[in-house]
């Protein structure tokens, strides 16, 4: 009987390894991106089954509801923001993907959530997340080459990038303390952030889950990118959240912090000049730190104050150009730059 049992648990494993949704779902991933409408396929699949089944599904399994929705700035098309949250539950995402995207239920709000490689490797969940825009970090849960260039195209779209800056699950509930790559990545892309905080059970017909959502941050865009001044931020954000773990309606003030009004007349100020992005990794995935063997066509970014967020050059016309300052968004460039 031990023989039989080892057999059948080894096939019962194999067969959930291998099983045919994943197959068929890497198949048609494929499909899509020779066709070239993996985004549009992406965004139908994010706002016709997303938005409309899962507050549904999650009121029903968690009694989930969320608070704090008038800080989303209701009716707005608001641009690109870093959403960050605590993270004690691998389904985590959608909880907070939920109460950002359908919370106001004025599709303004599509957050691609940052995921460690495993879960892009973990059979059915990685079919399941591919469709939402899933940016992964490398194995080692650093950000690599695929991470930067994911994320620029979010950003490019005005969409919004979700982030745990815990780097992990803490499953005794409480907040651990925050690493420094959100903070970083919101002083490099210059976006500001958005606080948010779960509460209770994000078990299925275990408890009641809440979310509530914190007001919009906007950091100072001149502010210097560095490792100890992400630091810095990091610990606002982790104090901004435990106010919201706790139920307080006002979160405390960042230390680094502008209006809106001053926030956009910064950086439409900022002027720094580059190229899009430069791969680091080579074709064999060998590292490479050479610009001038990687380096890629230049472009200019520019920000654009209606739409709320970076815009290629190619999309506005000579007249355009004169009247606006060019952002950069390349934190590699920059950091290869330093180097030589």
């Amino acid at each position: 009987m031990g023989k039989i049992s080892r057999a059948l648990k080894y096939l019962l494993k194999m067969a959930f390894y291998h099983n045919p949704v994943d197959a068929y779902i890497s198949w048609h991933r494929k499909r899509l991106e020779k066709r070239g409408n993996t985004y549009e396929y992406d965004q139908m699949i994010y706002w016709r089954i997303g938005y409309i089944f899962f507050p549904r599904i999650l009121k029903i399994t968690n009694k989930f509801t969320w608070s704090g929705v008038e800080n989303l700035e209701l009716g707005s098309k608001t641009g690109s923001f870093m959403i960050i949250s605590n993270h004690r539950n691998a389904l985590d995402p959608f909880y907070a993907g939920t109460a950002i995207s359908c919370g106001t239920m004025q599709k303004n709000y599509h957050v691609s959530w940052v995921s460690k490689l495993a879960n892009l490797k973990t059979p059915l969940m990685k079919s399941i997340i591919s469709y939402f825009g899933t940016i992964p970090l490398d194995g080692s849960r650093h950000l690599n080459h695929e991470t930067y260039e994911k994320m620029e195209q979010v950003l490019e779209k005005g969409q919004c990038i979700g982030f745990f800056p815990e780097g992990g699950r803490n499953k005794d509930g409480s907040v651990s303390d925050f690493h420094a790559g959100a903070a970083r990545l919101c002083l490099e892309y210059k976006i500001p952030y958005i606080p948010i905080a779960l509460t209770g059970v994000r078990k299925f017909f275990k408890g009641k889950c809440h979310c509530y959502i914190g007001r919009p941050v906007y950091l100072d865009p001149g502010l210097e990118c560095s490792y100890k001044l992400a630091k810095e931020i990091s610990k606002d954000m982790k104090k901004q959240v435990i106010a919201l773990h706790q139920g307080k309606d006002v979160i405390p003030p960042s230390r680094f912090e502008l209006s809106k009004d001053e926030f956009k007349e910064r950086l439409n100020e900022y002027r720094v000049n580059g190229p899009e992005r430069i791969s680091y990794l080579d074709r064999a995935g060998k590292a490479s730190l050479s610009p001038e063997s990687t380096a890629l066509p230049k472009k200019t970014y520019f920000f654009e104050p209606s739409a709320g967020k970076l815009v290629n050059e190619d999309i506005l016309d000579s007249r355009e150009k004169e009247t606006r300052n060019p952002v950069d968004i390349s934190p590699i460039t920059r950091r290869l730059n330093e180097k030589e």
